[in-house]
Formats: C-alpha cells, structure tokens, sequence
C-alpha cells in the first residue's frame, strides 16, 4: 500500500470519526490494522473509536490493546503515550501502577522533546545572530531540566561566545 493510499484511509476514517460515524471509521481502518507494522495513527483512532462505540471493559480492553501495540511500534509516542494515560485513568478505579508508569513515561518523552526543540530554537537564534536570546532560552531550559547535559553543554558554549563567567 502506498502512503499516498494510507494517508487517504486515515484522512477518511477521521472524518467518519468527527462526523461521529464511529463503526465506519474502524472499517476503514481495517487494511491498515491488518498489516504487520500499522501507522501509529491508524492505531490511535482505531482505540479512540473503540472506546466510543464500547464503553464496556471488554471496549476498553481491546482500546487499550490498540495503544499498546502503538507504543509496542514507535515506544516514543508521545500522543500514545498520554492517550494510554488517559485509558487507563478512565478504565481503571483509583491510580494504577500501570497509570503511574505510563505518566511516567510520557513525561520523559515530553521531556526529551522540550530539550530538543529548545536546543533547536537555540540554534535559530545563534543563526539570526541573537546569542543573547539563545542565552535566555537555554537558560530558562536549564531550570526546566537541570540534569540534561545537552542543555549544560549549550549554555557553556554560549557563556563562551558571549563572554561571561
């Protein structure tokens, strides 16, 4: 199947969803469900529309199943991640350990991806010629994440360039 042709299922079964025609959107998943490897997307709307068309235990059971297998795929989904999170908070009386792990787990990644983008922006900025900003920003991502040497790593180079103790 080409990516042209998953990026239609896709675009198709999430307008069934936001039209609220849930069963034809899991149809339309179907082919993409199938394969050995599915789209993390295909995944999250499949769980998504499972759970809106069965608010049972077994409903939840087989959403959950589906966000399992997306995180199985891509472990640094994000959006898997936190939808997992609320599954289980909504599933589940009471604040699991598979809660707390899963919420865990999103936060690292959240994490992860705010000291990459900063970094990013940094570098943005450096390129614009405005070290002060990229200054600023790094040193406001350091009190965020004050374990990460990336960051340590940026502000010392930036300390150098600028000059300061």
């Amino acid at each position: 199947m080409t990516m042209k042709a998953v990026a239609e299922i896709l675009n198709h079964a999430s307008v069934a969803k936001k039209e609220r025609r849930f069963e034809e959107a899991l149809a339309l998943l179907e082919p993409l469900l199938a394969v050995e490897m599915p789209p993390t997307g295909a995944l999250l709307l499949a769980s998504d529309c499972t759970q809106l068309i069965d608010a049972t235990p077994e409903g939840f059971r087989r959403a959950e199943a589906y966000l399992r297998r997306a995180l199985d795929l891509d472990p640094t989904s994000v959006e898997a991640s936190i939808e997992l999170g609320y599954l289980l908070r909504t599933a589940e009386p009471g604040v699991s350990p598979a809660l707390k792990e899963t919420i865990e787990r999103a936060t690292l990644l959240v994490d992860q991806a705010d000291v990459m983008l900063t970094l990013l922006r940094a570098a943005v900025l450096r390129d614009q010629d405005d070290l002060h900003g990229a200054y600023e920003l790094i040193v406001s991502a350091v009190v965020r994440h004050p374990n990460s040497s990336l960051l340590a790593r940026e502000l010392d180079l930036l300390k150098d360039t600028l000059n300061l103790a």
